[in-house]
């Protein structure tokens, strides 16, 4: 299943400038295709999830969401194909403290795994080494 077979169906869907908007919308621009036209615009996750229940509408919600609502919910998650988006992470240390072994350890070896990254050898890839 893809979002161009799911675009024209009846979506519930946040407030345009909603924190997540952008990402439901670069969701589907990555795959050139508009947002779809929402039949119901609500910011709150509990009516979306309600509606969604109903069977009569989709909604995108976050992973996290589904696992840790699982068993409250009845909502059947549609098994779509979204492109791979780029995340940015950080580690970040205390100033003038050192890092314990366990940490250092993590972060040389964190630091050796994406050098090849920010140096280009993965297409697309933006790592910044700090």
């Amino acid at each position: 299943m893809n979002l161009a077979s799911l675009v024209n169906e009846p979506w519930v869907m946040p407030e345009p400038d909603n924190f997540i908007w952008p990402l439901i919308e670069g969701d589907f621009r990555a795959v050139g295709l508009p947002p779809p036209v929402p039949k119901m615009i609500s910011n709150s996750v509990a009516i979306r999830t309600r509606l969604v229940e109903t069977g009569g509408f989709l909604t995108m919600l976050p992973s996290s969401m589904l696992h840790f609502a699982r068993q409250r919910v009845r909502m059947k998650v549609l098994p779509v194909l979204q492109p791979a988006r780029p995340q940015a992470a950080q580690v970040l240390t205390l100033r003038n403290r050192t890092p314990n072994p366990t940490a250092k350890l993590f972060i040389d070896e964190l630091r050796a795994f994406a050098r090849p990254l920010a140096s280009g050898g993965v297409s697309g890839a933006k790592v910044q080494l700090v």
